[in-house]
């Protein structure tokens, strides 16, 4: 029933009538004030003198607390009096027309998150980021052609390089398909091969996959435990 009329903590108010002070002897108690307020929920605002006069104290409290542009957390906290009593009061007030609720304004952000702007906007970005991603790939994939075409560090004298970082690059690539080969043959054979001249045996790899992009072969070893060793000669 409260959230019915008190939609969102970030809720505030306008004061529309001050409360009068104190209650009068003989007056009706707090919960029968707080129950009429919600049987007039649907009711529209009531304009009956001693109703206005019967306020209980928490009431009260939340009504001093409900400045303009504070929220109904806000009003939560500093009355101490619970998140549940506190908005029953707020809404004893309200349908008494003492106070009428402000809903929360919303964020331009928010709404232009579901406009036509803004689901622009979001298509543009991503298409940037997506040629972007593509652009480097292409570079990337550039660079790599170029070096191997080249066989930079590939082969002795003068014509290789101080600095095999190009080969490494490559390097991560090539380990990868002969890790894969090797799990290839331990899948069909039970083990890992004693060489990998295996894999060019068995058709997993070419006699270029064992040095590329390495001008001596791979570093290979099966160990004692079943498994394998693979490095990239030292160069």
């Amino acid at each position: 029933t409260i959230r019915r009329r008190i939609t969102s903590t970030a809720m505030t108010f306008e004061r529309l009538r001050a409360l009068e002070p104190g209650s009068p002897p003989g007056e009706r108690s707090e919960g029968g004030d707080v129950d009429a307020a919600f049987d007039a929920l649907d009711a529209g605002p009531v304009d009956r003198k001693g109703e206005f006069a019967s306020f209980g104290p928490n009431e009260r409290r939340v009504h001093a607390l409900a400045e303009p542009g504070r929220t109904v957390e806000s009003i939560v906290d500093l009355s101490r009096l619970g998140e549940f009593e506190t908005c029953k009061a707020l809404l004893s007030l309200v349908n008494l027309g003492h106070l009428r609720p402000v809903p929360p304004a919303r964020r331009k952000g928010a709404v232009g998150s579901y406009g036509r702007d803004g689901l622009g906007a979001r298509i543009r970005r991503g298409a940037v980021r997506i040629v972007a991603t593509v652009a480097l790939a292409a570079a990337l994939a550039g660079i790599a052609a170029w070096v191997d075409e080249r066989g930079l560090g590939a082969r002795g004298g003068d014509e290789g390089v101080g600095d095999n970082a190009a080969q490494r690059f490559l390097a991560r690539a090539q380990r990868a398909r002969l890790r894969s080969a090797l799990e290839v043959h331990r899948v069909e054979r039970g083990e890992y091969p004693a060489s990998l001249g295996a894999l060019v045996d068995e058709g997993l790899a070419t006699p270029r996959d064992l040095r590329h992009p390495w001008s001596t072969e791979w570093y290979y070893r099966r160990t004692d435990e079943g498994r394998f060793v693979l490095l990239p000669p030292v160069e």
